[in-house]
């Protein structure tokens, strides 16, 4: 309160002081500015204002001196009180001792005594004969008879008897109390943070145990609406018929207020703790970890000292929390906001002396026996095993200028524990043999440490378990006391939640998911499963993820690089953090890794080094490496007989893939020292969360649904990527085979046997372990059903229908193929979702290939498509092959068949590596087109019999010879009709060729049969990577640059034009079906290629919102171009030179001025040239 007056007395000095300066200052400038002999009386009388204004600061200060030496005066009495109440419960404390000290000697005594009593009785049974051992010994029989008998009498009676294990002292007071009050049985316990609450929760816990009682038990397990007092009603789980009437509020934290607690608990006392203030302050600032909170909030490092000198400029850098359990947490528990003025906090002070009592941490045993007095309790009640106790340090004292700051900032608290300390040991002091209860007390907390030492360093989940499997096997009754005794809040809670009917879902994190999550994942043991898991988790909850630029890789196998191989996503209050990591291979990385993704939980998978190893060599074809660098066929069992001898034909991805490749994903190399895989096998038991072994899958999802408090449907999944041996029950090792094999991998052997010993300690202690095992294994054979007719579609496919037609399918088969999403499939989605889409594209290999596109024919959809990849060939700055000068068709398979007539018809840039060959009947030969390109992969565009046909017919100008021949007009619709009529009027060459077109150009020469057909295009197939289809000429072109992945804005394109009889022809169908009847094997071709290339569409993922873009991009760019008056659909007459950089000053007057044509200027006027134009300026360019 003094504290509070002295602040508030020197302000009002200060702002006093700054007026009187003030008003001097003016007084002053208005003298300067207004002086004259007009004015001087004026001035006069300003000047002794002012020095009456200087004169009353002056007196102001003097006064504030006097004020400020008074508060210290009190200050140092203040101190004083506090050291003679010090002093005072120091000698209670010794009187205590004391006590305590008779009392232990008198109780040595009688130990003596009872000792040689027991000495006197033995020697007199050893003089007993037979028959009277017999009688002893069906005595002994009939007492551990009647013993077994009082254990099942009433918890009452029980209590009674225990108090027979007691000092007669003790006896004595619990005599002179009993029958004399009624234990009480409705309280409410306000928590308060860092006070020994966990301690005082589990005595409240018991004695509701004990006596059925109805508690509040926190939906959360962790709070009751703190810190907002509003969520108290919300925050708690309904009992059957308990509500309005329940009995024990103690669980969990809350934000103390009466109007929302007493309707829960009527008529109830109340009872809560306090600590002093410095030791509370300090055990707070570590147990919350305040300086990591201010350094990820702000980057600022700061230690408890400089925090004190200046706490108001740091609260702001940290967590909105930190305040609240640093800044008067007490009063913060009470309702305060943080602003409160002296007369609230008497108000407090009052309301808190209508407690039934205020235990204080300092002296929490005597707290507990007064209190056990006030609640009419016995004893045992309140007997306790310390939790959450540190126990790694000794404390050492605060420097006392730290403690004043203490003092000083929580002056709230402060005047609360010390009112409290006092009115502790006021009410001590009225109780009788007071000081001979805590004596014994602390001996029966003793018995209870030596009673429970065997189970000391069982876990919440061990205690747990053994109490809830008592009902098979009764536990003995002192076992029992220790695993409640033992038993912190939250299991307690659970506890008491399960034996009342509503049980929690298992978990680890006081019933709030874990969302941060980083998977580290290890090759060949099961990590696409656990990626789709994971991945579908993301996607569930809207999750921030670390995705892959390229889909498949996060920096692997470089660490650095993993920090430049994600795609960022828009910052999040400014810092580029994420939720998961998951999504590709990388190597461990804690730092960068913890950067990425902060407080994460982290998991990986390990799986038998033996069945580890087979799988690796077998998926990367490690024997055909080692074959193709010796020549050799290398068994399995010839290379881990004597590896070393191989390591030299092993390339450093194979090595790192076979050699301790789990350790390798883990952050070591493939040959660790034996120290740093012990220090790796500490940091996954000790700061992993989870660490999955591949042979226990399930087993292992179980307990990491646990750990990080999913629900059960989260970790229900498909097995993806199992081979088919894995599927047959796994491999077959022969223990000669593993042990070589655990020689070679040791460290991975090591990591392995370790963690699984870890894994099954864990499912050991899990309670209700093996209830979910069956559920998930149950659900497992559901959703396989469920799935079934879903399992043939491929990658895309799933995602195409999550993606383009979320609304047509229901729940359970979006969940399917969610399920059934390939790990790059999905990173391609969750990229759509957060708005950095990839372009579609298919999978490239890693050799490079060559763009081989080739127009069968002439068609017009062949030539748009033809002239697309030509304008691209422009700006490529790659290889280059295009028709030779005066070659308008490469002419396969008449005049191209042989290296030297190919090289002979084509015009080649000369640069290496792989390149783009674009032509009319480019040769469909990969062979042949290798001596020209690196590699090439061969595209074709066909169009329907009709187009292609009419095509050939205009092209040799059948027309017009039929037209001289017959002397009247024959259209082509008339010749299809009847070509035997007009068959006579044309040479052989020509009948041959207007027969049978597209066969002929793609190298048919068969019988014609549908066999011979299919065996052709079988053939045919291994030669031609795709068929593109004119007459869906965006289909065909969205579908040719995602084959290539080529950048979409490259993509302009115009619609091809057909001539206007054919276009008449093809809405005829008796034209068309009189050219199948012509060309009957085209039209087994083209109707073949037709369907192959529609069902490759219906893979494509968001085809149409491709097409729709290219349009669109086209448009605009059509537009751009008019802008600079430039018609795409004109030629140009400058187009040449303006692509090819001479005559740029021509080219740019027709742009519109200028001395040199911009790049969108040259792309506009290439849209105007034909295909052979376009290879003259390739030729030119290059």
């Amino acid at each position: 309160m003094m504290l509070g007056r002295r602040i508030t007395g020197m302000i009002g000095a200060v702002l006093l002081v700054s007026l009187l300066v003030n008003g001097l200052m003016y007084a002053r400038h208005w003298q300067s500015t207004t002086a004259s002999p007009v004015h001087e009386s004026a001035l006069e009388h300003a000047r002794r204002q002012a020095e009456e204004q200087q004169d009353r600061a002056q007196d102001a200060l003097l006064a504030k001196a006097d004020l400020e030496k008074k508060h210290e005066d009190a200050l140092k009495a203040l101190e004083a009180e506090r050291q003679r109440h010090e002093n005072e419960i120091q000698q209670l404390k010794d009187k205590i001792e004391h006590i305590h000290d008779n009392h232990d000697q008198q109780q040595q005594q009688r130990d003596n005594d009872e000792q040689q009593h027991n000495n006197n009785q033995q020697q007199h049974h050893n003089n007993n004969n037979y028959q009277q051992q017999q009688q002893q010994q069906q005595q002994q029989q009939q007492q551990q008879q009647d013993q077994s008998n009082e254990e099942r009498h009433s918890e009452n009676e029980k209590r009674h008897s225990e108090n027979d294990n007691l000092p007669g002292a003790v006896r004595r007071v619990f005599d002179d109390r009993a029958g004399t009050c009624k234990a009480e049985t409705k309280i409410v316990y306000v928590k308060t943070h860092k006070t020994g609450s966990s301690t005082l929760t589990n005595i409240f816990h018991r004695f509701a145990y004990k006596h059925s009682l109805k508690v509040v038990l926190p939906k959360s397990n962790v709070f009751l609406g703190w810190p907002r007092s509003a969520g108290i009603p919300t925050s708690y789980v309904p009992l059957p018929g308990a509500e309005g009437n329940y009995d024990i509020f103690c669980s969990a934290h809350t934000r103390y207020s009466r109007k929302y607690i007493e309707p829960i608990v009527p008529n109830a006392k109340y009872i809560t703790i306090f600590r002093e203030p410095t030791s509370h302050f300090k055990s707070s600032w570590s147990y919350w970890n305040v300086p990591s909170h201010i350094k990820r909030v702000s980057g600022m490092s700061v230690t408890m000292e400089e925090f004190l000198k200046d706490p108001e400029t740091w609260f702001p850098r940290g967590l909105k929390g930190d305040r609240d359990l640093l800044h008067n947490s007490f009063a913060f528990d009470f309702g305060f906001d943080h602003t409160y003025t002296q007369a609230e906090v008497d108000k407090l002070i009052a309301h808190l002396d209508t407690f039934a009592l205020v235990l204080i941490t300092e002296y929490m045993d005597e707290s507990l026996v007064l209190m056990k007095r006030k609640l009419c309790w016995e004893l045992e009640d309140v007997v306790y095993f310390a939790l959450k106790v540190n126990k790694r340090k000794p404390k050492k004292s605060l420097p006392a200028d730290v403690r004043e700051r203490i003092l000083k900032l929580n002056w709230v608290d402060a005047q609360l524990y010390d009112h409290f300390n006092k009115t502790l040991w006021r009410e001590i002091a009225q109780e009788k043999n007071f000081a001979e209860e805590v004596a014994a007390f602390k001996q029966l907390k003793e018995q209870l440490s030596t009673q429970c030492e065997r189970w000391a360093t069982w876990n919440e989940d061990q205690h747990r378990k053994a109490l809830l499997e008592e009902e098979g096997k009764p536990l003995p009754p002192k076992q029992k006391q220790c695993h409640l005794a033992q038993m912190d809040s939250v299991g307690f809670v659970k506890f008491l939640k399960q034996i009342a009917g509503v049980p929690d879902k298992e978990c680890s994190t006081q019933g709030q998911p874990k969302k941060k999550i980083v998977y580290v994942k290890t090759h060949k043991t099961g990590s696409s499963t656990l990626t789709n898991l994971l991945h579908r988790y993301v996607h569930k909850y809207n999750l921030r993820p670390v995705l892959p630029k390229n889909d498949i890789f996060l920096g692997y196998p470089n660490k650095e690089a993993l920090m430049s191989s994600y795609v960022k996503l828009p910052p999040v209050h400014g810092k580029d953090e994420y939720d998961v990591l998951c999504s590709a291979h990388s190597i461990y990385d804690r730092p960068r890794m913890d950067k990425l993704v902060p407080n994460a939980a982290y998991i990986t998978v390990l799986r038998d080094p033996a069945t580890q190893f087979l799988s690796s060599w077998k998926y990367w074809h490690v024997t055909d490496h080692i074959k193709s660098r010796t020549g050799k066929d290398v068994t399995l069992e010839e290379f881990v007989d004597n590896p070393n001898a191989y390591r030299q034909y092993l390339s450093e991805g194979d090595h790192r893939l076979i050699h301790n490749s789990m350790a390798v994903d883990l952050g070591l190399s493939s040959s660790p020292t034996r120290e740093e895989v012990e220090t790796l096998v500490r940091d996954l038991n000790y700061h992993f969360d989870m660490v999955i072994i591949t042979e226990y899958f399930d087993e292992s999802l179980i307990m990491l649904r646990r750990q990080l408090c999913w629900e059960k449907e989260d970790i229900l999944y498909l097995s993806l990527k199992v081979s088919k041996q894995s599927k047959k029950g796994g491999y077959e090792v022969p223990a000669a085979f593993r042990a070589k094999v655990a020689q070679y991998n040791w460290a991975d052997a090591r990591l392995y046997d370790a963690l699984n010993q870890t894994l099954w300690y864990r499912v050991r202690h899990a309670i209700g372990f093996q209830q979910e095992l069956d559920w998930l294994r149950q659900e497992k054979e559901r959703i396989a059903d469920l799935c079934q007719p879903f399992t043939t579609m491929g990658d895309n496919m799933h995602r195409k229908a999550v993606m383009e037609h979320p609304d047509s399918v229901d729940e359970d088969e979006q969940l399917c193929h969610l399920m059934m999403l390939d790990s790059p499939g999905f990173v391609k989605m969750l990229k759509a979702k957060y708005g950095k889409a990839d372009q579609e594209c298919h999978n490239q290999p890693r050799d490079p290939r060559s763009i081989v596109l080739s127009s069968v024919l002439r068609t017009p959809p062949g030539l748009a498509i033809a002239r697309v990849a030509q304008r691209m060939q422009l700006t490529r700055p790659t290889r280059t092959v295009v028709a030779a000068e005066g070659v308008t068709s490469i002419g396969w398979p008449e005049h191209a068949t042989t290296e030297a007539d190919l090289k002979a018809r084509v015009w080649n840039s000369g640069s290496r590596g792989p390149g783009t060959f674009v032509g009319v009947d480019v040769p469909l030969n990969k062979k042949l087109l290798a001596s020209v390109v690196h590699n090439p992969y061969i595209v074709i565009v066909v169009a329907n019999p009709t187009v292609t046909l009419a095509t050939v017919w205009d092209e040799l100008g059948a027309g017009d010879v039929l037209r001289e021949a017959t002397g009247g007009d024959v259209s082509f619709a008339d010749y299809v009709r009847s070509p035997s009529t007009y068959a006579s009027h044309l040479d052989s060459t020509t009948v041959a060729r207007l027969k049978n077109p597209l066969a002929r150009a793609l190298g048919y020469n068969g019988d014609g049969r549908r066999s011979s057909v299919n065996t052709f295009l079988r053939d045919l197939t291994k030669e031609v990577g795709t068929f593109l289809i004119g007459d869906h000429f965006y289909e065909s072109v969205v579908h040719f640059r995602r084959v290539f992945c080529l950048p979409s804005d490259a993509f302009v394109v115009e619609e091809p034009e057909l001539p206007p009889h054919v276009e008449e022809d093809c809405k005829d169908r008796t034209v068309m079906k009189a050219v199948e009847a012509h060309s009957p094997v085209d039209a087994t071709i083209f109707s073949t290629l037709n369907s192959t290339f529609f069902r490759r569409l219906q893979r494509e993922v968001l085809l149409e919102s491709e097409i729709s873009q290219v349009k669109k991009h086209t448009a605009s760019f059509e537009k751009d171009c008019a802008y600079m008056k430039l018609d795409i659909h004109q030629r140009h007459d400058d187009a040449l030179s303006m692509l090819t950089g001479a005559g740029a000053a021509g080219a740019a007057g027709a742009a519109g001025g200028g001395s040199k044509p911009t790049t969108q200027q040259k792309r506009c006027v290439a849209m105007g040239l034909n295909m052979q134009e376009l290879d003259e300026a390739i030729r030119k360019r290059h």
